[in-house]
């Protein structure tokens, strides 16, 4: 009980951090860069954009000769504080290492947003978590994705 409280606590202070920082927008201009977590060659944009969501982006597209998977979001070039920044990555890594996981039976299900044939383990599970699962592998003869999550 007492860690959920402090997770609590925690995520207070980051709202109040975030409503702290002063912002000034000042305008708004389409950035990318390249997936972190896509892995191999890009052939489906579907998949590529499933995980980009996964990396904070609001999209991707597989671009380039070697097919390499590339996120996109609208960028807004903003004015903060420093210190209100350095001091809300600290307490979302502080947060982030207090979430307790139960364990318990794992599900699997056949991913409905996955397309194509699977490849990377990797991949299916950035999908997958987009989904909701906890995560994915790539199984059977036809090579699908299975998203897993505990029961």
């Amino acid at each position: 009980m007492a860690r959920k409280s402090l997770g609590f606590f925690f995520l207070l202070l980051i709202v109040f951090a975030a409503q702290m920082m002063t912002q000034t927008e000042a305008r708004t201009r389409v950035c990318e860069s390249q997936s972190h977590m896509f892995k191999g060659p890009c052939s489906r944009d579907h998949n590529c954009a499933l995980v980009c969501r996964n990396e904070a982006f609001s999209g991707g597209k597989c671009k380039g000769f070697r097919r390499r998977c590339f996120c996109t979001k609208l960028c807004v070039i903003v004015m903060a504080n420093a210190r209100f920044g350095i001091f809300f990555m600290l307490l979302i890594v502080l947060s982030s290492h207090m979430m307790v996981q139960s364990e318990g039976r794992h599900c699997e299900s056949k991913s409905h947003r996955f397309k194509g044939k699977c490849f990377s383990n990797h991949n299916c599970a950035s999908v997958c978590h987009v989904e909701g699962f906890t995560g994915g592998k790539c199984r059977g003869f036809r090579q699908r994705c299975f998203c897993t999550k505990v029961c």
